[in-house]
């Protein structure tokens, strides 16, 4: 995944993987653990307030910040959900 974010130094784990995603509502991870479902949600509840917007590891470097707004060209997600608020 790192190469996927430049100047970004291989992950150490999974969770340190996920909370570098690019959007804060995309970095979410599930897992059964003992029978339980695990989540592990790093940035709270945007993805239920339909909020996109980048995490903090993005938004610390302009070309990660362009990957990001290519992903938003790309991906058009207000289209297929309108009552997404697309922050910058």
């Amino acid at each position: 995944m790192h190469g996927y974010s430049p100047h970004t130094a291989p992950y150490q784990n999974a969770r340190g993987a996920i909370s570098k995603y690019p959007e804060r509502c995309t970095a979410i991870a599930a897992r059964l653990k003992d029978g339980d479902l695990e989540l592990f949600l790093p940035y709270g509840d945007d993805i239920v307030n339909f909020i996109v917007q980048l995490t903090p590891h993005f938004l610390a470097d302009e070309e990660r910040m362009a990957v990001y707004r290519e992903r938003l060209k790309k991906k058009d997600w207000q289209k297929r959900w309108p009552r997404l608020q697309i922050l910058a």
